[in-house]
This record gives C-alpha cells, sequence and structure tokens, in this order.
C-alpha cells in the first residue's frame, strides 16, 4: 500500500559531519509539524557520517538516507529534490539547528502568502560547540529584486533557512552548476521571477560558525559566481551587459568586463571581506575598486547608480578608517 506523501520534504546535504548531524536531524525529528520527511544525502563522507545515518533511520521511519559517491553540494541537493515526495521542501544543513516551530510557521506563512514562493527565518549563530553567540539579521534583506536598476537590488535568503513549494523548485530544474559558492544566490535571482521573496522576523535556525568560516578562502569566487548568476539573470530578461561570464564556472575576467561592472565586483569584494571582518582585504578590494570606478567616470557620470555604487564604496572606507581612529 503506498504512503501518504509527507507535507515538508527536508533536503539536508551531509559531508563528514559526523560531530552535529545527529543534533541537526533531531533539531527536525522534534518539529511540532510531524508530518515531514528527512532526505539526507551522504556526499561520499569518510568521517563515520553514513554509520551514524544508517543507525539513525533504523530508529527514525522519516529519515530516509542516501549514500553517494562525493559529487558536492548542488549533486547532493538535486538527488534529495528528485526524491521530495512533500507539497513543500525546506533546506538545512548537517551541522546546523531548527526552531522547533520552524517549518509550521513556514508553511502556514507560504499558505498565508500565494504571491511569495520562497520564505526563509532569521537565525542565530552559535560557536563550533552550539553555544549561540548572537542573533542576525541575514545581509541582503531588501525590499524585492530588481535588475532594472543599477547596482542590481537583489533579495537574498538565509539558505539553510528556506522553505518553498515543491513545485517551484522543480519547476526551475532544482539548483545549477557552474556557480561554486553561490548556488542558493542563483537560486534566489531564479526564484524572484516567478514571485516574492518573504521573511520571517523570528531566529528559526541556530547557524553554526565554525573556525576559519570567517576567513578569506572562498571570498572572491563566492563573489564572482554571484555576478555571474547576476548577468544571467540580466541576460534572462533581456537586460544583458554584453559582459559574455554569465554561464561558467571559475573567476571572472575583470578586464573584459565593462568598467561600472568591474567596479560593482570590486566593491561586492570590498563589502563581502568587510562583513567577514577582513579589514585589510576589504581596504585592498576598496582600492583596487577606486580603479574602474575612475575609468567609468565619463561614460557613467550621469548615471544615478553609478553615485549609488560610488557611494558604496566610500562607505566601506570610512568604515575602515573608523576602526583605525
Amino acid at each position: 500500500m503506498e504512503q501518504t506523501p509527507p507535507l515538508v520534504s527536508v533536503l539536508l546535504p551531509a559531508y563528514n559531519c559526523v560531530g552535529t548531524l545527529g543534533e541537526a536531524i533531531a533539531s527536525l525529528t522534534c518539529q511540532s509539524l510531524h508530518d515531514i520527511e528527512i532526505i539526507v544525502v551522504n556526499d561520499g563522507s569518510a568521517d563515520g557520517t553514513g554509520a551514524l545515518l544508517d543507525a539513525l533511520a533504523l530508529e527514525e521511519p522519516r529519515l530516509r538516507v542516501v549514500h553517494t559517491a562525493n559529487k558536492g553540494i548542488v549533486d547532493a541537493l538535486n538527488t534529495a529534490l528528485g526524491l521530495a515526495r512533500g507539497e513543500y521542501v525546506a533546506r538545512m544543513d548537517g551541522d546546523d539547528r531548527s526552531h522547533p516551530e520552524r517549518l509550521s510557521l513556514q508553511v502556514s506563512y507560504l499558505r498565508d502568502h500565494p504571491d511569495c514562493v520562497c520564505v526563509g527565518s532569521l537565525y542565530r549563530l552559535m560557536d563550533s560547540d552550539g553555544r549561540i553567540t548572537a542573533v542576525q539579521q541575514p545581509f541582503g534583506n531588501l525590499p524585492q529584486t530588481d535588475l532594472t536598476i543599477f547596482p542590481p537590488r537583489i533579495t537574498t535568503l538565509p539558505h539553510p533557512s528556506i522553505l518553498l513549494r515543491t513545485a517551484d523548485l522543480k519547476a526551475l530544474s532544482g539548483y545549477r552548476h557552474g556557480f561554486s559558492h553561490a548556488e542558493d544566490y542563483d537560486l534566489f535571482l531564479r526564484l524572484a521571477e516567478r514571485g516574492e521573496l518573504g521573511l520571517l522576523q523570528l531566529p528559526l535556525l541556530d547557524y553554526r560558525i565554525h573556525s576559519g568560516s570567517l576567513s578569506a578562502k572562498n571570498l572572491v569566487p563566492q563573489v564572482d559566481s554571484a555576478l555571474r548568476a547576476t548577468l544571467s539573470a540580466l541576460e534572462r530578461n533581456g537586460l544583458s551587459v554584453g559582459a559574455g561570464h554569465a554561464g561558467t564556472d571559475g573567476a571572472v575576467d575583470e578586464g573584459r568586463l565593462p568598467a561600472i561592472w568591474a567596479a560593482y565586483r570590486g566593491v561586492r569584494l570590498a563589502e563581502a571581506a568587510q562583513g567577514r571582518g577582513l579589514f585589510n582585504l576589504a581596504l585592498t578590494e576598496a582600492t583596487r575598486a577606486c580603479r574602474p570606478m575612475l575609468r567609468a567616470f565619463l561614460n557613467n557620470f550621469g548615471l544615478l547608480g553609478y553615485w549609488r555604487l560610488g557611494l558604496r564604496l566610500l562607505k566601506v572606507i570610512a568604515k575602515i578608517a573608523l576602526r583605525r581612529t
């Protein structure tokens, strides 16, 4: 006899997280909304994650475990999505925790807001030992995405906190390759073409910060992937800037970008470095961004967006200067 599909399918990619995975799954099995399935894709872990999952699955019938070779987060997420039977899909990582009311509140939100395609939440930061250190408002909590202005306004959500309708994610063919460290950014841009993104002003996720999480590692690839996702979205909407970098993975060739987009990339790098507390790197990137800003001046000095971008650059420099006084 075929089982009735659950209301929510939780997509959880797992890679070498044996020390935190049990706690993560426990936070899902304790949800006030019981009608869920938890699909965990063990992405070729080598630390005992697989054995732990097999043991947990014997005790929890809602836990579905898939073991694969290590292919990366995009393949792991799409594998889980292909197995999802719920009306909604939620995201979570193997080192985070969900508030007991998270899924219930998010399902209610989407039911009450039919024009919203995806909802996230605020989150609490915790250290590697699980101690709460802060409650944060996510970066990018802005009005709805608008690609017709410059700099483009792009709404993002904390990726491990989101819930959306399964039909919407499958209509987009899930996650895309080619945007390393920014596959969520690309997803949010594509979702924004289908409807609004919402944010519950409650901390419904505990997000774990590991040592090295705020390092310079992957900063440039992440910013470049986000830029290529933005250029891809512009092309889909007939707003191409002629940069030719939207579809491939790897570093953006700044020399082939129009000057104002090279400046935008530089400002994003400076802001990202500052957001991680890497103030020396932020100053370096801000200084480098001044060059394309100057190159773009003659062709863009009458563009309001040019001055908005310049103001963002000045804010980075001013904050660094204040730290040094």
